[in-house]
C-alpha cells in the first residue's frame, strides 16, 4: 500500500581518453561566472547552456555540447571550443552561461491529451464552435505539471459529446499570452462510442408561447445509437457543404445552432480531425469517414483500446494515435472484479504494439494529476514493449508533430522555442527528477531539495546477520540507516558515495574488551572498580582512537584493568565520534568479575554485592514511583477529593466503575518493515457508537513532501476486533486490528500489499469521566517532594545488571568455577558472559544444555603440545554467540586481523564477522544501535577493497554515526 522504488541510471560521460582529448583541444575563454541551479535569478531569453548530455529530440544524443539561446529561441549548438571556432568562443564570452555540465538536457515534454481546459460538456451533442482555449485559465499556476517537465499541452474541448468542439495547444507558463498559444483551433474532436449518444434531451422554451409557437417537450438529440453515429456525422457535413452557403446549421433557435464554416474547414482539410474511437468497429468508422473527406493522413485517433485488430489499417492510412497509459500510479486500478464483464480495457502494451505496426504515437497520462510523472509513463511504455527512442519521442517530437506544432516545440533544433529541461539523470530512469524547466528561455520551475540522505554503494554488503547483498546500497539520514538493499538507486538529492564493484561494506567492528580511552600521561591503565565512571574519564581525543578507527573498529567496550573478584564497570564508546558527548554510546553496559576458585562459597562477596544491589534497586524503584505520583499530584489530589466528596457520592465508590470507551479517540500507529527509507505514521481519529465505528485516517511522512489528505474510514468493533474500510479517491483499503488496553495491533491491506501496524491511543475524548483530582498546590519549598536515595556509584553497575540494562562479564577458566558462576547468575536472572572459560571448551557439559555467550581472546590460535588449537572455532561450535576481543589499548585496531587469523585456521567466516559485530552487540544490549546493517541503527560502517578477512585487503572508508570519519580511497589508489 505504501511503497517507493528507486532505480537511477548513470549519466553518459566521456571515457578517459576522450575526456583528455577534449581537454587538450579546448581553448580557455573568458566568460561570466556560470549560473547554477541554486541561483535565484538565472539569465533569461539570451544565454548559453553547457549540457553534459543533450537529447536534441531528433534522435541525436550529444555529449558535452553548448546550446545557444537568443530571444527565447534556439540559435545553434556546438561541441568543445577550439582555436578554429572564433564565433563560438565569442558567444561564450558574450552570453551568460548556465552550467548543466553534469546534467541531462532534453526538450520540454508535450502532453498530447489533457483536460486542463476546464471545459464542461455542453448539453448539446454537436458543438463544433466550442474552442477549448476559451475556457483555459492563463493565470493558473501549473506547478505540478512543470515539476514533471511538461511545457506544452493539448486542451480537450470535452469528452462526452458527439462533436465536442475544437481542441487547442498551449504552453503552461510565460508572460506573453499570444506567445503561449501554439494552436488555438487545433482540431475538430468527434466521439465514436456510447458516450456520443448519451446526450440529454434539451428543453428549449420560447419566451412568449402562443398557439402558433407553443411550448414543446424536451427535444431528443441525435445520434441516439452507436450504429447511427457515422450516418449522423455524414448528414451534418453534407448540410454544412450545401450550395446555399447557409451560415448556421443545426436544429433549434439561432442561439443553439452552430456555424457551418467550422465543418467546412474540417472538410477542406484546414482543421484536422481528432476522433475518439475505442472499439475496433468505431476505429474502422473513423478511418472510413476520414478517407471520405480525404483526411486519412491527418487523422488522429484518440484512445484506440481495441488496437490490435486494426493496427495495420491505421498504419496504412497514415493516421496517428494518442494513447493514455492506463495505469493509475499509487492508486487503485480497477478491472477483474466481475469475470462476466467483457468490456475492452486499455492495455499498457498498446503503445509498443502501435509502434511496431508503424503508427505514430503520442502518450498521455491516465489523469491530469499524473502529468508530473509523464517521463515515468514513457518509461512504463518501454517496460511494456516500446523502444526507448520511441517512448521519448512520444512525449516530445512525435507528440509535437501529431499536434501540428513541431515547428516550435518538441526538439531543440535551431529556430525552435527554447523549451528545455535539466534532468538529474537518464530521462527514463525512475530516480531521475526534473531539476529545472525552461520555457521560451526563461526558467519556470526550479526544484528545491534539502535532502540529508547519504547513499553508500558497494559491490558487496555483509550485513553482519549472515546476509550478503550484491550490488548493494545503504541509505543514511541523520546518522542512522534508513534502508539497505540490492540494485537500489539513490533517491533524488542524495549524496552518493560509489565505492565500486570490488568494495565490501560491513558493520563497524566491536571490541568487547578494550582499555581504549583510559591511557594516562606517564601512568598505566588504572585498575577497574564498580564506582569508576568510565564515561567521564574516557578521552575521546586519545590518538589511539584514530588507530582503532583505521582498523575498522568503531565501538569499544572499555574498562579498567581487572583487579579481583569484583572489578570495574564497562562503558560502550565510539571511536570515530567528533565530540565527547557523541563518543559515549552507553555509560554502563556491564561490570566485570574475576572468579576462578574451586570453592563455591568463595562467591559470597558477589552474592553480597547482588543483595546490596537489590536493596539499592528497590530504594530507587520506590523513589521513582513516589516522584511520579508527586509530580502528577495524584496522591494529594486523591486525598483532597476524598475529604471534599459529598456523603451521597460515597456509595457510588462502591459500585463498579463504568468501563471507558475502548475505541473512541486518537490512535498513533507505526508501520513495521516498510520498504522505504522514510518514517511513516498513521493517525486514526475514531468514534464508537454501539458497534459502529467512523472516523478518518491521516498519514504523517518524515520527508520533504506534502502529506496526503485525511481519508474517511468506517467499520465495526466487536469482541475486541476492529475492522475498518478506508475510502480513498482511487479505491478502498482494509484495516483489521485487535484492541486491548489502549494498544492496537493489526494490518493494513491495499494495492495488493499488506503492512503490519502497531499503535496506542493518545487521547480519549468521550471515555467515562474519572474522579476529579485536584492538582497539588505546589509549595514554595517543595518540602513534601520525595527525597532521592543517595547515589552509590559502586552499586550503579549492579543496579543496571538487575534492571537488565547491562551484562556481567565473569573471567574464569577452571571447570568448577565456571559451574558455580553459571549457577549463580542464572538463578539471579542476570545476563552474563563468560570470558576465557578454557575448561568449558574442553568439557562443554559443564555449561549445561543452553551454553551462555562466550568472550574469547586475545589468544585465539596457538599450539599446545605440538597441536594447533583454535579457541575461536571451538567456542563457535559450542555456543551460538561469541565475541572475539583483544583486551588491548592501541592493539584494539588489530581485532579484525586476529579474527582473520582464526578464519585462516578454521573459524567459519560468517561466524567470524558476527563475533566482532552483531554478537557482542547483543551480549551487551546495544544491538538496537550497532552491530549490524539494518534500518534504524547507527550508520557505523567499514568499507574494504576486498574480503575483510584477506590480509591484503585495506580499509577504504569508515563511517561513524553517518559521517565519514576516515577516507583512505586516495591513499589506497
Amino acid at each position: 500500500m505504501l511503497k517507493t522504488l528507486f532505480d537511477q541510471r548513470a549519466l553518459k560521460t566521456p571515457g578517459l581518453v576522450l575526456g583528455v582529448l577534449l581537454s587538450a583541444a579546448a581553448i580557455p575563454v573568458e566568460r561570466p561566472e556560470p549560473t547554477r541551479s541554486s541561483d535565484p535569478q538565472p539569465p533569461a531569453r539570451d544565454l548559453v547552456v553547457h549540457c553534459g548530455t543533450l537529447h536534441v529530440g531528433d534522435g541525436r544524443v550529444l555529449e558535452n555540447h553548448y546550446l545557444v539561446v537568443r530571444d527565447g529561441r534556439i540559435e545553434r549548438m556546438f561541441g568543445a571550443v577550439s582555436a578554429d571556432q572564433p564565433n563560438n568562443r565569442a558567444v561564450l564570452s558574450e552570453l551568460p552561461l548556465v552550467d548543466a555540465s553534469d546534467k541531462v538536457v532534453m526538450p520540454g515534454l508535450v502532453a498530447a491529451d489533457t483536460d486542463l481546459s476546464g471545459v464542461r460538456d455542453d448539453n448539446y451533442t454537436i458543438t463544433p464552435d466550442l474552442v477549448a482555449l476559451d475556457s483555459f485559465d492563463f493565470d493558473r499556476q501549473f506547478r505540478t505539471a512543470l515539476e514533471g517537465g511538461v511545457t506544452t499541452v493539448y486542451l480537450s474541448p470535452g469528452r462526452n459529446r458527439f462533436v465536442s468542439g475544437q481542441g487547442s495547444v498551449v504552453k503552461l507558463a510565460g508572460d506573453d499570452i499570444v506567445e503561449r498559444v501554439l494552436s488555438e483551433m487545433n482540431c475538430l474532436r468527434v466521439t465514436f462510442d456510447e458516450r456520443a449518444h448519451n446526450a440529454p434531451p434539451v428543453f428549449e422554451p420560447v419566451i412568449s408561447p402562443t398557439s402558433d409557437d407553443p411550448l414543446e417537450p424536451a427535444r431528443r438529440q441525435y445520434p441516439s445509437s452507436r450504429i447511427s453515429q457515422l450516418a449522423e456525422l455524414r448528414r451534418s457535413f453534407r448540410e454544412a457543404l450545401r450550395d446555399d452557403g447557409e451560415e448556421f446549421i443545426g436544429t433549434g433557435s439561432i442561439e443553439t445552432r452552430y456555424a457551418a464554416e467550422t465543418l467546412r474547414r474540417a472538410a477542406r482539410g484546414d482543421l484536422p480531425l481528432r476522433i475518439s474511437a475505442q472499439q475496433a468497429k468505431d476505429i474502422r468508422r473513423a478511418l472510413l469517414f476520414a478517407d471520405e473527406l480525404g483526411q486519412s493522413g491527418a487523422l488522429v485517433i484518440e484512445d484506440p483500446v481495441e488496437l490490435s485488430p486494426v493496427a495495420g489499417r491505421i498504419a496504412n492510412a497514415g493516421a496517428a494515435a494518442v494513447l493514455r497509459m492506463p495505469i493509475f500510479l499509487s492508486a487503485s486500478n480497477g478491472g477483474g472484479e466481475n469475470r462476466l464483464d467483457e468490456r475492452k480495457r486499455p492495455q499498457p502494451e498498446a503503445p509498443g504494439q502501435a509502434e511496431a505496426a508503424g503508427i505514430q504515437v503520442a502518450l498521455a497520462p491516465a489523469r491530469n494529476q499524473d502529468l508530473q510523472d509523464l517521463l515515468m509513463i514513457a518509461g512504463l511504455a518501454v517496460r511494456h514493449g516500446m523502444s526507448e527512442e520511441g517512448a521519448i519521442a512520444s512525449v516530445t517530437s512525435a507528440a509535437a508533430e501529431l499536434l501540428g506544432v513541431s515547428d516550435r516545440v518538441g526538439s531543440l533544433t535551431p529556430g525552435h522555442d527554447a523549451d528545455f529541461l535539466l534532468l538529474s539523470g537518464d530521462p527514463l530512469a525512475v530516480g531521475t527528477m526534473v531539476e529545472e524547466t525552461w520555457i521560451g528561455g526563461r526558467r519556470e520551475f526550479l526544484r528545491q531539495t534539502e535532502s540529508d540522505i547519504l547513499a553508500v554503494r558497494a559491490g558487496t554488503i555483509l550485513t553482519g546477520e549472515g546476509q550478503a547483498i550484491r550490488d548493494g546500497m545503504v541509505l543514511i539520514s541523520n546518522g542512522r540507516i534508513r534502508g539497505v538493499g540490492a540494485s537500489m538507486a539513490a533517491p533524488y538529492g542524495a549524496r552518493v558515495i560509489d565505492l565500486g564493484p570490488d568494495a565490501v561494506l560491513t558493520p563497524g567492528f566491536i571490541d568487547a574488551d578494550s582499555r581504549l580511552g583510559l591511557s594516562g600521561d606517564g601512568t598505566a591503565i588504572p585498575p577497574g572498580n564498580p564506582g569508576q565512571r568510565i564515561d567521564e574519564v574516557v578521552r575521546h581525543d586519545d590518538p589511539v582512537f584514530h588507530q582503532a578507527l583505521r582498523g575498522g573498529v568503531t565501538t569499544v567496550l572499555t574498562s579498567g584493568q581487572d583487579t579481583g573478584l569484583i572489578s570495574g564497570r564497562i562503558a560502550a564508546v565510539k571511536t570515530g565520534a567528533p565530540t565527547a558527548d557523541l563518543a559515549v554510546l552507553r555509560g554502563i553496559v556491564g561490570q566485570r568479575f574475576v572468579f576462578d576458585s574451586l570453592d563455591g562459597n568463595a562467591l559470597k562477596p558477589i552474592r553480597d554485592q547482588i543483595a546490596a544491589g537489590k536493596k539499592y534497586q528497590e530504594a530507587w524503584t520506590k523513589y521513582l514511583e513516589e516522584l511520579r505520583a508527586w509530580e502528577s499530584g495524584e496522591a494529594e489530589a486523591e486525598e483532597t477529593a476524598e475529604e471534599e466528596k459529598p456523603a451521597e457520592e460515597e456509595k457510588a465508590d462502591d459500585e463498579e466503575e463504568e468501563k471507558p470507551d475502548p475505541v473512541t479517540g486518537t490512535w498513533e500507529c507505526s508501520i513495521e518493515d516498510l520498504p522505504i527509507p522514510v518514517d511513516v505514521k498513521l493517525v486514526l481519529a475514531l468514534t464508537l457508537e454501539g458497534e459502529n465505528v467512523t472516523g478518518t485516517l491521516s498519514i504523517e511522512i518524515d520527508a520533504p513532501v506534502p502529506p496526503p489528505p485525511p481519508q474517511e474510514c468506517s467499520g465495526t468493533f466487536k469482541d475486541g476486533q476492529l475492522s475498518l474500510t478506508i475510502t480513498t479517491p482511487f479505491g478502498n483499503g482494509e484495516l483489521t486490528a485487535t484492541i486491548e488496553n489502549d494498544t492496537l495491533t493489526g494490518q493494513v491491506e491495499g494495492d495488493g500489499e499488506t503492512q503490519t501496524i502497531t499503535g496506542r491511543r493518545t487521547s480519549n475524548t468521550t471515555a467515562a469521566p474519572k474522579p476529579v483530582k485536584k492538582k497539588r498546590k505546589k509549595k514554595e519549598d517543595d518540602s513534601d517532594k520525595p527525597k532521592a536515595p543517595d547515589i552509590n556509584q559502586g552499586l550503579e553497575p549492579m543496579r543496571a545488571l538487575l534492571d537488565g540494562r547491562a551484562t556481567a562479564v565473569i573471567r574464569c577458566a577452571k571447570a568448577p568455577a565456571i559451574g558455580h558462576v553459571v549457577e549463580l547468575f542464572r538463578s539471579e536472572s542476570i545476563r552474563f558472559v563468560l570470558h576465557g572459560a578454557a575448561d568449558a571448551l574442553d568439557t562443554p557439559e559443564i555449561l549445561g544444555d543452553d551454553a551462555p555467550s562466550l568472550m574469547v581472546g586475545p589468544n585465539l590460535v596457538y599450539r599446545e603440545d605440538g597441536r594447533l588449537v583454535n579457541d575461536a572455532a571451538r567456542a563457535a561450535d559450542l555456543t551460538d554467540s561469541i565475541a572475539l576481543v583483544t583486551g588491548d589499548t592501541a592493539g584494539s585496531r588489530f581485532l579484525p586481523l586476529h579474527t582473520a587469523h582464526a578464519v585462516r585456521y578454521g573459524l567459519d567466516p560468517t561466524a567470524a564477522l558476527r563475533s566482532i559485530t552483531v554478537d557482542p552487540a547483543r551480549m551487551f544490549g546495544i544491538d538496537d544501535a550497532v552491530g549490524s546493517i539494518a534500518r534504524g541503527k547507527h550508520a557505523d560502517l567499514v568499507v574494504f577493497d576486498g574480503n575483510p578477512f584477506e590480509p591484503t585487503s585495506r580499509v577504504l572508508m569508515v563511517l561513524c554515526n553517518g559521517q565519514v570519519a576516515l577516507d583512505n580511497r586516495q591513499e589506497a589508489n
